[in-house]
């Protein structure tokens, strides 16, 4: 286990030995939108460089917003997160912390991600098997 990132509002651990890199996001408040695109951005360039781990971002501590200047900002910097990862997942609270990830996705064009509200579940889903027919794009 090795600590790859940290700041007040996120925390990123790399387990090596199995590919695996987790993702908390804090329940520190970013209140701007130069805030949000500083934040993400920065915590993005480092995780690109852990391309073809499996991937939880677990979003359970994090305030939740319905700013859609916020929301706007920090999408392009997880969608760069994701394309390099080899799976992924997000780990959310409660139901409407899943509505809303998948509203993001919706809105955004991309793909369903994969949204749990148990970490468990969240993990055998990243550590299980995969249809080589499917690109890897966490689904």
């Amino acid at each position: 286990m090795k600590s790859v990132f940290r700041s007040d509002y996120f925390q990123a651990t790399l387990f090596p030995e199995t590919e695996f890199l987790h993702l908390v996001r804090t329940a520190s408040i970013l209140h701007t939108p130069l805030e949000v695109d500083r934040a993400y951005a920065a915590v993005a360039d480092e995780l690109v460089r852990w391309r073809g781990n499996r991937f939880l971002f677990d979003l359970r501590l994090g305030p939740a917003t319905n700013d859609p200047e916020l929301e706007e900002r920090m999408q392009p910097h997880i969608t760069r997160v994701l394309g390099v990862m080899a799976r992924w997942a997000f780990l959310v609270r409660t139901a409407v912390g899943g509505l809303q990830v998948r509203r993001l996705a919706r809105e955004q064009g991309t793909i369903l991600r994969q949204v749990f509200s148990d970490e468990q579940a969240a993990r055998a889903y990243l550590f299980g098997p995969i249809d080589p027919g499917r690109k890897p794009d966490g689904g």
